[in-house]
């Protein structure tokens, strides 16, 4: 892989996780009544903040420019998304983060499989999607418990 191709993995991926850092922000006010989730919220927004971090270190060394710390177009996109489902309350907003979290997955996995990636990149990247399966697998549980809480189907329905 060639460093511009690298450099430009690596800002997408550090784009993302601002932009999930802010998604983040905002379901957690939106949660009302499970605070011990808004708290497990909170521990994985820092999580996004982190891998941000580490990502644009890495694009430093790579003698490349990171993002600003601020959403881009897409991220107004995830935004105003998670806005509108956290509208519902703790719910609502679990729900748009399971949605994040999915695309984050997907995202990181394919930066996985990329050839050529240099060696002290690829456990950085494995990390940091460890950290995100970990976040969507208790989102998952979680809004599985809220519907057993309510008294409906779980897994599988969307919200």
């Amino acid at each position: 892989m060639e460093k511009n191709q690298i450099v430009k993995l690596l800002k997408d991926l550090a784009q993302l996780d601002i932009d999930a850092w802010h998604a983040y922000g905002q379901a957690m006010e939106k949660m009302e009544t499970h605070l011990d989730m808004r708290d497990k919220l909170g521990k994985f927004r820092a999580d996004h903040h982190r891998h941000a971090t580490d990502l644009s270190a890495k694009i430093r060394e790579l003698e490349g420019e990171p993002p600003e710390f601020s959403k881009d177009f897409k991220g107004h996109l995830v935004a105003g998304f998670t806005a509108l489902r956290s509208i519902t309350g703790d719910q609502g907003a679990l729900a748009a983060m399971r949605t994040n979290e999915e695309l984050t997955n997907r995202t990181y996995a394919k930066a996985l499989e990329e050839q050529g990636l240099p060696s002290d990149i690829r456990p950085l990247l494995s990390a940091n999607y460890a950290d995100e399966q970990e976040h969507l697998r208790y989102i998952e549980d979680r809004l599985d418990f809220l519907v057993r809480e309510k008294g409906g189907a779980s897994r599988g329905e969307r919200f």
